[in-house]
């Protein structure tokens, strides 16, 4: 199955980047403000790429990744839970708090 999706691997990120632009383009045309929040990674490489990509293309972006634990986590899930969430609002309140955007 690898060797059968191994093109696919090739032009991942450009599609993803593709994507951020034209939501970036759009948020724009629309008198908005397009934010990319990263809540998790699985890959720190991937995710330090795309911080990197946004920021030389001047798109808003919060890395509010943490390692969860069943403290913040839904018993038996893998999503968190309300202290989970609280946690990650309080990354984008954060940011927001401290950005001028108007």
């Amino acid at each position: 199955m690898k060797q059968l999706n191994r093109h696919r691997k090739k032009i991942q990120k450009k599609i993803t980047e593709q994507i951020f632009m034209d939501f970036n383009t759009m948020s724009k045309e629309n008198n908005a403000i397009f934010l990319v929040v990263n809540l998790h990674y699985s890959n720190k490489n991937n995710a330090n790429y795309y911080e990197e990509f946004l920021n030389k293309n001047n798109i808003h972006y919060i890395d509010c990744a943490r390692n969860l634990n069943e403290k913040l986590l839904l018993k038996g899930d893998f999503h968190p839970n309300a202290r989970g969430h609280k946690m990650y609002s309080n990354c984008i309140k954060n940011y927001l708090d401290n950005k001028l955007f108007f």
